[in-house]
């Protein structure tokens, strides 16, 4: 039994996707209570939702709500029933359901389910509360990766996206025939600004680009700092004429909120030259170029200004 309590958890920890870690949670569920249908169900109290399940429907929503499935969300009691209120496949089901427990909070239930003239055993419940706690903590492992990895792609300065989030971003949204958009924003004298102020009031200038940037896109665009003082928002469906339309109320936006950020000072107010470019080919690598030269335009055209490319 420890011999295959140790083989469940090399199993359950060598993914570390959340979704992976929690079929494989409920295979090994299903496998060592002899169940016909197993589910892993996330969350407790009024954030529950069903995660994996081996079957469409299980648990249902009553089970939710009251029951061995509730007791084990709500209390973190472990519990089984010779006969459930509902049925699958026209069968009344005996239900087991362990809590999954990490760090002392409940974090979610493993729920195995077989044919009502089949209960499940203290045995049973046993197995099942000795794999509960390798689920627990491979899931947990799993969701600090994700988090490690979804950290890494935010720009700690700005906390909008960073330039390898888009590089992860762009082939995605270049899928299909939809005309997507591609703006590169550079703020104007910036090294000036940083020289006479400095490099604290530049940083705070950045953080303020970044939100002005952010209040005045789409809901569907997402904004990306490039490096430096050069940002960057990714249009998906976004035709030339309205990527022109948000381009001039980022350059407008980011004026207007560095003018009132700093009192009356005018010298700490920014401008920014703006490059777009729109395409409908799957090419991430000539749209980004067609779009810096269109900023490279703009700023050798007087900044301050928006510059579309060809």
């Amino acid at each position: 039994a420890v011999h295959d309590l140790l083989d469940a958890g090399q199993r359950l920890t060598g993914s570390l996707d959340p979704s992976e870690v929690e079929r494989r949670a409920v295979e090994e569920a299903v496998a060592v209570t002899r169940a016909e249908h197993g589910a892993f169900v996330r969350g407790r109290a009024l954030q529950r939702r069903i995660g994996h399940t081996t079957t469409p429907g299980f648990p249902g929503d009553a089970d939710l709500e009251r029951g061995v499935v509730a007791r084990a969300l709500d209390a973190g009691q472990a519990g089984h029933t010779a006969g459930s209120d509902r049925a699958v496949s026209g069968d009344r089901l005996a239900l087991l359901a362990v809590p999954t427990v990490h760090a002392g909070m409940v974090v979610g239930a493993l729920v195995v389910a077989r044919a009502g003239d089949r209960p499940f055993t203290t045995a049973d419940g046993d197995s099942l509360g000795r794999l509960a706690p390798l689920a627990a903590t491979a899931l947990d492992a799993a969701a600090r990766h994700t988090d490690a990895a979804e950290l890494a792609l935010v720009d700690a300065l700005t906390a909008v996206g960073n330039r390898r989030r888009l590089e992860r971003d762009l082939p995605g949204t270049l899928v299909g025939n939809a005309p997507v958009g591609l703006v590169m924003v550079d703020v104007d004298h910036f090294k000036r600004f940083n020289d006479t102020f400095g490099h604290p009031a530049g940083d705070e200038a950045l953080r303020l680009v970044a939100a002005a940037l952010s209040a005045n896109v789409r809901d569907e665009d997402v904004v990306y700092r490039y490096g430096g003082e050069e940002f960057c928002v990714l249009l998906p469906n976004a035709s030339t004429t309205e990527a022109l339309e948000v381009a001039e109320r980022l350059r407008l936006g980011v004026a207007a909120a560095t003018a009132l950020s700093w009192g009356m000072d005018p010298r700490r107010a920014l401008t920014v030259s703006v490059g777009v470019a729109v395409t409908t080919d799957q090419d991430g690598e000539r749209l980004v170029s067609r779009a810096d030269h269109a900023l490279y335009a703009a700023k050798h055209g007087g900044r301050d200004r928006v510059v579309v490319a060809d």
